[in-house]
């Protein structure tokens, strides 16, 4: 093994540690920046005053189980599907 060699060998091995320690850090910030996404996801699950979307869902969902909400719900269904069936007819004896 030549001088040259040598000195391209411990440059090389110097390179090669460099890229570890770059890796190593990487990782770190990776398993960091996963960890903290997953907390987060987890809180905006359990808790929806967390998370605009789940506030806005909850409050949705809250005017929706009140019976005035569901009483004019049933009333325009019955509404829509007679106007169905009379076009329906209309049409059937033209």
């Amino acid at each position: 093994m030549s001088n040259e060699d040598r000195i391209l060998l411990t440059k090389l091995l110097r390179e090669i540690s460099e890229l570890r320690g770059e890796m190593k850090e990487f990782k770190e910030q990776t398993i960091y920046r996963l960890n903290h996404a997953e907390k987060s996801s987890e809180e905006r699950q359990n808790d929806p005053s967390k998370c605009t979307v789940g506030r806005s869902l909850k409050d949705h969902l809250g005017t929706h189980g009140e019976r005035k909400e569901s009483g004019r719900s049933v009333i325009f269904l019955v509404l829509e599907t007679g106007m169905f069936a009379a076009m329906i007819l209309i049409a059937v004896f033209k």
